[in-house]
Order: structure tokens, then sequence, then C-alpha cells
């Protein structure tokens, strides 16, 4: 079951707190295919709060489905799928990928290296195939290289290394420790930092009924649109990796290769951008970078 069905079950939870934790979920992450399961909700919902959630949710959802936007063509653009694969991951690089991994994660424990090791880990697992961690430890690319091509790929260069992107697996490691310092956090910046390990560090699905109460509460706009963001990229990860298990993804990539013209490598245009009028034309990542450097240069000033 992808985590799509699973918040569109929660829909008609006997549990009212739920129905509307999913409601305020869907919308946040903008996920047009609910739409249907929300207009037969609404007629039969009796809680005022979670009706209101779910008039929330439609009315969001409906005007970002009249652009032609679609969560499928969204994720299939912002992974690349339809670029050409590089060769596959043998069983040897794929165990230094994991090592690396969780390295990484251990890394995280230590507060001193904590921006650090989570900016590298979050470029790290944006980047290519071709441009993996297994080569990046193993020496095939000198640190020179390393830096050129991340600048090449920030700046949005073409570039003949830039295939199709596999995003990590979603973890499930607790974030309890980073929500209770959130809901205490009272100045706007401490919760975008809080956001952003959230997306860095732990890529939990669980973070989402959060996200989405700060994308429709918090009356800061960057931690409103950063919350946004990182919801969808959490969201992209699981239904990504839901669909490959399951096998869907390489139906869908293999009808749309058929069917698609010589040389027309993305979605349209207008099914891949962002929609919503909180989200300017930028790239998900691209956002968290740019906050993640705001964050260090503010540390560097002190």
């Amino acid at each position: 079951m992808t985590i799509l069905h699973e918040l569109l079950n929660h829909i008609t939870d006997r549990d009212a707190t739920i129905r509307k934790r999913s409601a305020y979920i869907l919308g946040t992450v903008d996920e047009v295919a609910a739409l249907e399961v929300l207009y037969q909700a609404y007629g039969t919902e009796v809680d005022p709060d979670t009706k209101q959630a779910i008039q929330w949710a439609g009315k969001r959802l409906k005007a970002i489905q009249a652009t032609g936007y679609s969560t499928l063509d969204a994720l299939i653009a912002h992974y690349r799928l339809l670029e050409p694969a590089d060769s596959a991951t043998d069983s040897a690089e794929q165990q230094v990928i994991d090592d690396y991994k969780l390295r990484a994660h251990m890394n995280t424990l230590n507060s001193e290296k904590r921006s650090a090791v989570g900016k590298t880990a979050l470029s790290m697992a944006l980047l290519p195939p071709i441009f993996s961690a297994g080569r990046f430890l193993a020496g095939g690319f000198t640190g020179a290289e390393i830096g050129s091509k991340l600048d090449a790929l920030d700046g949005n260069a073409s570039d003949p290394l830039i295939r199709s992107i596999t995003p990590p697996r979603p973890t499930h490691e607790s974030i309890a420790p980073v929500i209770q310092r959130l809901r205490a956090a009272t100045e706007p910046q401490r919760r975008l930092d809080l956001v952003l390990d959230l997306a860095q560090i732990y890529n939990n699905p669980e973070a989402l009924p959060h996200l989405a109460a700060l994308f429709v509460r918090d009356d800061d706009e960057r931690v409103r649109e950063t919350a946004q963001r990182t919801a969808k990229l959490i969201y992209w990860n699981s239904l990504y990796w839901n669909m490959r298990d399951d096998g869907s993804l390489e139906q869908e990539m293999a009808r749309r290769a058929a069917v698609r013209p010589s040389g027309d490598s993305q979605p349209p245009e207008s099914q891949s951008q962002p929609t919503s009028s909180h989200e300017p034309q930028q790239d998900i990542a691209e956002i968290l970078r740019k906050a993640e450097e705001a964050r260090e240069r503010r540390k560097r000033g002190k």
C-alpha cells in the first residue's frame, strides 16, 4: 500500500482526529488525486473541525488541479526519471553507499557536526547515481571535481553527468525530540532550522502531520513555505519507494516511455511546475539549500 492509499483510507477513519490530520496532509502536499475522496467525505463528515479541514484541502487542490498539476508528473520531473539511467550499481558499491548513509546518520548525533553532515546528506541524496556516494568515497572524483559538480548542479547548468535520481528511503527514526523542540520554539528562525532538520536528517513520513500544521497555521511565511516543501519532499520520497517496491513505478515509466515523442524527456512543463501561491518557481532542494546556507552564515557571524 502506498502512502497515498494510506492517507485516503484515513479520510474515512472512525477517529475524527485522524481524518482531519489526513485532510491537512493531502492539501499540504498538493495531492490532487485525493479530490474525489475528499468530495465524498465532505458530504458525510459530521465533525465541524474535520469538515473545515476537508473543505480547506478540497478548495486548495481544486485550484491546483486546474493548472494541470499532478503529483506523479512532479515526482518524475523532480527525480529526472525520464532522463537516461546510469549503469546499475553493483553490490559492492551499494554496500559503500549504505555504509556512507549509516556513518552520516551516526555523525548527526554529534551536535557540533550536525549542520555540516545534514547538508552533505541532503546533497548526496539529490545527486545523480553516476555521482554516487560510492564513487565519492572511493576517490573516483577529486575534491575540486566534487565542488565543481555541486556548483553546476546548484546552478542548473547543462551537465552530461545529470541522470535520474534515486532518493533516500524513508526512515523510521524517532522524530519526537525534534517535534518537542519545534512546539517549544517561539522564534521563527528556530522553527525553520528544525524543519530543515526534518528534511535533511530524518526523512520520516511521521513528520508530515507536524509539517502540515506549520503550513496551515504558522504566522511566518518562510516557515510555512519551507514546511510545505519539506512535506512534499518527504511525501515524494515515500511514494517513490512505495511505487518502486510494488512495481507500479516501473510500469508507469514504461508506459510514458512508449508514448512520449522522441527527444521529450520530461512531462509537460505546466504539469511539473509548482502551482501553489506559496511556491515560487524554484526547486525544493534549492530552497532548502539556500535556507541552510543562510543558517551557516548566521552561525559564522556570531
